[in-house]
């Protein structure tokens, strides 16, 4: 009976063991936009500060861990898949590193200094994920950027935009690079018709 009852006991715990070496390790990814070849020229000064306020994030993506969605009614999160950050200090400290390194008339920043800044940008993430459809698995970004004239607080345009990347890989980690690369060619938008608008409407192209 002992023989039998230590046979099962050491059944058990073998079991268990295999368990917890075959659980899946967990992951963490994050966005990245600059490479090497990016640098900011440096050949004019910058002359106006823009205030990047926190991000607003849809409740359901407001997570530390990756969302895909199956369909148009149903969504998931990862079970081992993580942001470093939850996607608001995510995509705010990139957009800022991003965008002081790949222009020169604007300074960027997320925090009041000795200046009081000319104009600020409210941003809103409306969804963050993978999308897995029959043709494939893509990653999906939809934002909302606005920019404010900071002394009267009126609206000056808006920006949007719901986009995708494809990607061959079946694999999540394949995601984060998908959503980057959306990120940034929205973004490089952006940057150029805020830019625009504002030298146009300070007369302040030729400076």
């Amino acid at each position: 009976m002992n023989q039998v009852r230590n046979l099962v006991l050491f059944g058990l715990i073998s079991f268990s063991m295999v368990s917890c070496l075959s659980s899946p390790s967990k992951s963490y990814y994050e966005i990245r936009l600059l490479d090497s070849s990016v640098i900011s020229s440096g050949s004019k000064v910058k002359k106006r500060l823009i205030l990047l306020k926190d991000i607003e994030v849809n409740d359901f993506y407001d997570d530390y861990r990756l969302v895909y969605r199956e369909s148009k009614y149903e969504l998931n999160y990862y079970t081992y898949d993580f942001w470093t950050s939850k996607p608001d200090k995510l995509l705010k400290k990139e957009l800022i590193t991003y965008m002081n390194a790949v222009q020169d008339r604007f300074v960027i920043r997320d925090e009041f200094d000795d200046r009081l800044p000319a104009y600020f940008i409210e941003c809103q993430v409306e969804a963050i994920e993978e999308v897995d459809r029959r043709t494939g698995r893509f990653g999906r970004l939809s934002m909302l950027f606005k920019l404010f004239d900071n002394k009267n607080g009126k609206l000056l345009f808006r920006f949007s935009f719901d986009d995708v990347q494809r990607y061959q890989e079946n694999r999540v980690s394949s995601l984060p690079r998908a959503i980057s690369i959306v990120l940034k060619r929205n973004i490089d938008q952006f940057i150029k018709k805020m830019t625009n608008y504002i030298l146009e409407e300070t007369n302040d192209k030729k400076n």
